[in-house]
């Protein structure tokens, strides 16, 4: 019983193996993807992992699952990690980067007069509170001179905004690349659907990572090299083989649509994972100079009481060898 007790404390499992429990921060998707990988091919297990992974409701909800104990990482939205990393000092750091561009959007519909970002003004956007588009919404607006008390935000639900979108109880709705499949699902023409991509328009911030708290980094710094490890090479196989990987998904969640899955897998890669930064210095990376741009430019969006310094809120010291995160070969 007390070597039980011992296991349980030291994250260990009956087998010996180092327990990590995960939390996706949303639904599960076909992005989700090669974390499933990972875990059918047997790459944690070589590692030495037992990783349970589960689906979750948001970022800030992430953060507080992990401060209470019932998760070890996240894959994690960074701005928001930025936000309580400032204002509560979370011991919770981010360790890789897996969405080097955010694909934070806006989208709007051309049949409400909506072409370019200035015509948003005098139209009522679809804006769940805690959507990171909906937070980052004034930065936008003031990379491209949008008059904010000109619009009407509606704090519609993640469930219902799309379909306020169509049924025109709003005008344009905020959310992530993604959120058109579900416009287009809904019988929306491609050609009708315009998409404001924020950091096209200058808001260069970073998306979604891999974070730990600093509690099991500190206990289980080797784990942490190995998750990472294995992740990537799920994220290379589902490259090399996006329909094999769509296939796990749909193991898990065989209800999920697999047209828009695999829809949602290809404008993932190819927006969101696939850039010059990447292809240069590898999968995971966050160039320290632009994360620093990162910190600043939402210290001042989020109003945030002080401005973190890069290592505050990020390391790479547990980083694979460049050429195992060379995963587009």
């Amino acid at each position: 019983m007390l070597g039980v007790l011992l296991a349980l404390v030291l994250g260990l499992t009956a087998n010996g193996a180092t327990l990590i429990r995960v939390d996706l921060g949303w639904s599960i998707e076909g992005p989700h993807a090669p974390f499933f990988i990972a875990l059918e091919r047997g790459y944690f297990a070589e590692e030495g992992l037992e990783v349970v992974i589960e689906p979750g409701t948001g970022a800030p909800d992430q953060i507080k699952k992990m401060l209470a104990g019932l998760f070890d990482a996240a894959f994690l939205d960074l701005a928001t990690l930025t936000e309580y990393k400032a204002r509560e000092n979370v011991p919770i750091k981010a360790v890789y980067g897996i969405y080097n561009n955010p694909g934070i959007v806006c989208i709007a519909l051309r049949r409400y007069g909506i072409n370019t970002p200035k015509d948003l003004e005098g139209k009522t956007i679809g804006a769940p509170p805690p959507d990171i588009g909906a937070r980052l919404f004034p930065a936008f607006a003031k990379v491209t001179g949008i008059d904010v008390s000109k619009i009407v935000f509606e704090p519609v639900t993640f469930t219902l905004r799309e379909a306020s979108l169509v049924q025109g109880k709003v005008q344009a709705i905020t959310g992530l690349l993604h959120s058109v499949l579900a416009v287009k699902a809904l019988g929306v023409p491609e050609e009708d659907i315009v998409i404001f991509d924020y950091k096209k328009y200058g808001l260069d911030i970073y998306g979604a990572g891999i974070a730990f708290t600093e509690s099991f980094i500190n206990q289980h710094p080797e784990a942490v090299k190995g998750f990472l490890r294995a992740l990537t090479r799920g994220y290379a196989d589902m490259l090399a083989d996006p329909e094999y990987a769509l296939s796990v998904v749909l193991k898990r969640e065989p209800l999920l649509n697999p047209e828009v899955e695999r829809e949602r897998i290809r404008m993932v890669i190819s927006n969101m994972i696939d850039t010059p930064e990447v292809r240069e210095h590898g999968f995971g990376y966050y160039d320290k100079t632009k994360l620093a741009q990162h910190i600043a430019i939402l210290t001042d969006v989020f109003n945030l009481p002080r401005q973190l310094t890069v290592d505050e809120l990020f390391t790479d010291a547990f980083f694979p060898p460049l050429e195992e995160r060379a995963i587009f070969k």
